[in-house]
């Protein structure tokens, strides 16, 4: 049976909250946070959330997200794929960052970004072969919390005494146009790695 998505509503932040840190579990996601995000979002911003499904059970959260097309001149627009670790395959990866890309480009989308951490192989090989390009890497602190992202760190746990060093990589996916309508990417990969 395939991967099936629906519209995550404010009742399903908890179980998005813990799919992400399911895909992540360095970086546990709270609730509560994530919740009253959701309640409140940022004036003028657009977005849609997912949980993907495999034979009934949750086994992803999917999110696009822009600013006003007015203040955004290149028309970008932040997705993200949660894939709970237990089900980490690379062609179901491939196809949800696909279908979140279509959905985002039917908004108007004309550049994709994509936030992850540099410690996950199967996601940075599946962006750069979907057409995403490396444009950077960062601290957390410097690009938020609440971004696509894993961590390397010096411990598995968490704890007094232990330090976690994240880096995030950003990558983008340029859409080309045409005066009818998007198109899919042109860009050759540019990049493999992880997420």
């Amino acid at each position: 049976m395939g991967v099936t998505y629906r519209p995550a509503t404010l009742d399903d932040a908890e179980l998005a909250s813990d799919l992400m840190s399911a895909a992540y579990p360095a970086m546990a996601q709270d609730r509560v946070m994530l919740r009253y995000r959701w309640e409140r979002p940022r004036a003028g911003f657009a977005s849609a959330r997912y949980i993907a499904e495999k034979s009934g059970q949750p086994i992803a959260f999917l999110a696009w997200l822009h600013g006003p097309w007015a203040q955004t001149p290149d028309r970008h627009c932040e997705v993200e794929v949660w894939l709970d670790a237990d089900h980490l395959d690379r062609e179901v990866l491939s196809t949800m960052w696909s279908w979140i890309g279509d959905q985002a480009v039917e908004q108007g989308t004309r550049m994709l970004l994509a936030y992850c951490g540099e410690d996950e192989p199967e996601m940075l090989d599946v962006l750069a072969s979907l057409g995403y390009s490396r444009e950077r890497s960062e601290k957390p602190s410097l690009i938020g919390a609440t971004l696509m992202a894993c961590a390397s760190c010096t411990s598995s746990t968490p704890g007094p005494g232990r330090t976690f060093r994240f880096r995030f990589c950003s990558y983008a996916r340029p859409m080309t146009t045409s005066s009818d309508a998007l198109a899919r990417p042109t860009v050759p990969p540019l990049v493999s790695g992880s997420r």
